[in-house]
């Protein structure tokens, strides 16, 4: 018996679990003899294959329980980072480990929680890794003197909220040791309120707003520290074992990352190494996409790209606008500077009216880029422009 799991991202992928978890309720897993996966599928098709190999599979291998026992519930926390995992928690994961094991490393890169706009969940995710990460310190309430002195004395995870209300002080004049991990999350619109060097260095987990169909359960402060608890103590313990381990590990950085890139993500790498299974390739994986996005990446508002969406959305359901192939930039750029009352046709510092260049920056932080492979034509899929409708703007009355 064969089974063929589809792709289609993380949606796809929990689609596909309940499949196998009904294999699994039903005993039918030991009678599969080929498997085939793409995408989405894989992450899925991972674990069955661990559990095909193990030699009791018709309970699962060990730590692939995909029946969920009456009576037993999940715990707060990994409910919660089930609910709103996005393909970068992953890289959370790593980010967290490495903050028990700095000892070993030379580098730390920075943590950005970024969202385009407010209500993406940024301070939620915050909240989780700062109940997650070693010795976290929320910086909110603490003023930089005493910053300094803690990181020193305790080097402590720091966790930065609102960055853009940080400000700094240079009255003490004695030299302190700010190396440290650290957490920033902040909204990045037309002005973003990180100095372009300090950006360059950080690990960016773009976050989105909920869509109006998903549910997201409320995440509680007092259990999510007890939940987080065992965790801390568990993560403390694996880097105790693991720093000489961890600091002699030969780490294989990508040939995509370019030299500051490779600073910031050896630590993650080596933690992944360590840690073994997919974490390696995961890892990798991960790293060429940031760097790829770093290299994309453009500091354009994230306002006018909300003009730019619902515009592109007034267009469209006017039918000013062919989308049965996806969305032409050239097409979508020449009506919207058609647009009266409108900036577009003045859009830019020479006046020139707003380019397909320009109409791609400005829906970059909202995740809507054009196909790959073509670049040249620019044509972007409904299915992506549409996500980006719900997500961010208010309900259409046409809708």
């Amino acid at each position: 018996m064969g089974l063929a799991l589809s792709g289609g991202g993380i949606r796809s992928a929990t689609f596909n679990l309940g499949v196998v978890q009904v294999f699994a309720k039903r005993h039918l897993l030991k009678w599969l003899d080929y498997l085939s996966t793409v995408s989405g599928g894989g992450y899925i098709g991972s674990s069955v294959s661990t559990t095909l190999r193990s030699e009791d599979t018709s309970r699962g291998a060990p730590g692939y329980s995909y029946v969920q026992q009456r009576g037993q519930d999940e715990p707060v926390l990994v409910e919660h980072l089930r609910r709103s995992g996005r393909y970068l928690a992953p890289a959370i994961a790593l980010w967290i480990a490495h903050t028990y094991a700095l000892d070993a490393f030379d580098h730390t890169g920075y943590l950005a929680v970024v969202s385009p706009e407010k209500r993406c969940g940024k301070t939620t995710a915050l909240q989780v890794i700062e109940a997650l990460a070693c010795r976290a310190l929320s910086a909110d309430s603490v003023s930089p003197a005493v910053v300094f002195r803690v990181i020193e004395e305790h080097g402590p995870t720091l966790v930065i909220d609102e960055l853009d209300r940080t400000v700094g002080d240079d009255h003490e004049v004695r030299r302190f040791s700010t190396f440290g991990p650290k957490v920033l999350g902040y909204i990045r619109d037309t002005r973003c309120p990180v100095p372009g060097t300090v950006e360059d260095r950080c690990i960016r987990i773009v976050m989105r707003r909920r869509a109006r169909e998903e549910e997201r359960e409320k995440v509680c402060s007092r259990e999510l520290d007890r939940e987080a608890a065992p965790l801390r103590s568990r993560l403390a313990r694996w880097a105790h074992d693991s720093l000489e381990a961890l600091a002699a590990a030969a780490v294989v950085i990508p040939e995509e990352l370019d030299d500051r890139a490779a600073d910031t993500w050896e630590p993650l790498l080596a933690v992944a190494m360590l840690a073994g299974g997919r974490w390696p390739e995961t890892a990798a994986r991960l790293a060429r996409v940031v760097a790829e996005e770093r290299r994309d990446d453009d500091s354009d508002g994230a306002r006018p790209g909300l003009q730019v969406l619902a515009d592109l959305r007034e267009l469209i359901e006017a039918g000013r606008l062919d989308v049965s192939a996806g969305l032409g930039g050239e097409e979508a750029c020449a009506a919207l500077r058609d647009m009266p009352g409108r900036l577009w046709a003045q859009w830019g510092r020479n006046g020139a009216g707003l380019s397909v260049t320009m109409f791609a920056r400005l829906l970059r932080p909202f995740g809507v880029r054009p196909w790959r492979g073509s670049r040249t034509a620019r044509r972007y899929p409904l299915a992506v422009l549409s996500d980006a409708f719900e997500r961010y703007l208010p309900p259409s009355q046409d809708a």
